[in-house]
């Protein structure tokens, strides 16, 4: 869906796992320098830091996805992937949304 919709931003709103239960799939590698590869697609991450130092629990990675097109030319395209690591499941997360979608702008 990312290439798919040509998307620029991911929003990451949970941990793959919170209180011992599976929430999410690894769908991207969470150190700087791994790949990860789906069907012909290639994810490497180019960068992790924080948000802001305001939001220290927003974990920002820099992610180049690398695909084939039906023409069979090759594309990287760049996306940021926002993780806000302490939103509670099925409740308020502990800092202001308004940052966040700031940043994600």
């Amino acid at each position: 869906m990312v290439l798919q919709e040509e998307s620029e931003t991911i929003v990451m709103l949970c941990n793959c796992i919170e209180t011992g239960k599976i929430k999410c799939a690894p769908y991207w590698p969470d150190r700087v320098g791994e790949v990860k590869s789906f069907g012909g697609i290639d994810i490497a991450n180019l960068q992790i830091r924080a948000m802001s130092p305001e939001e220290p629990s927003v974990a920002l990675s820099i992610l180049a996805i690398k695909f084939t097109k039906p023409d069979g030319s090759t594309e990287i395209r760049e996306v940021r992937h926002y993780q806000w690591m302490d939103w509670p499941d099925r409740g308020v997360p502990p800092c202001r949304l308004t940052s966040m979608v700031c940043y994600a702008h």
